[in-house]
C-alpha cells in the first residue's frame, strides 16, 4: 500500500478513474445482456400466455357491442320463461 501512498495526485486520480469507467463498462453489459433475456421472455409471454386475454377482451367487447344494442332499443329484450308461461305460448 506504501507504493501508492508514494504515486503523485494525478497518477491516483487515473487509476480511480480507470477502476471506476471499468466498473460502469462491466455494470453496463450485465445490464444490456439481462435487458436482452427480458426481451426474449417478455415475448414469449406475450405471444403464448396472453392469447386467452385477447379472446376474454373480444368477448367483452362483444357484450358491450350487446348492451349497447339494448339500451338503443334496437334488439328486442329476450322472454323470460315466466313471460312466456303467463302469454300462454309454448316454449317446446
Amino acid at each position: 500500500m506504501n507504493w501508492f501512498l508514494n504515486l503523485r495526485t494525478m497518477m491516483k486520480l487515473i487509476i480511480g478513474f480507470g477502476l471506476v469507467t471499468i466498473l460502469v463498462a462491466v455494470v453496463g453489459t450485465v445490464g444490456l445482456s439481462k435487458m436482452a433475456d427480458i426481451k426474449s421472455k417478455a415475448h414469449v409471454i406475450a405471444s403464448n400466455s396472453l392469447e386467452g386475454v385477447a379472446v376474454i377482451d373480444q368477448a367483452h367487447i362483444g357484450f358491450l357491442s350487446i348492451e349497447r344494442l339494448l339500451h338503443a332499443g334496437h334488439v328486442p329484450h329476450a322472454v323470460s320463461q315466466e313471460d312466456a308461461i303467463a302469454d300462454g305460448d309454448d316454449l317446446d
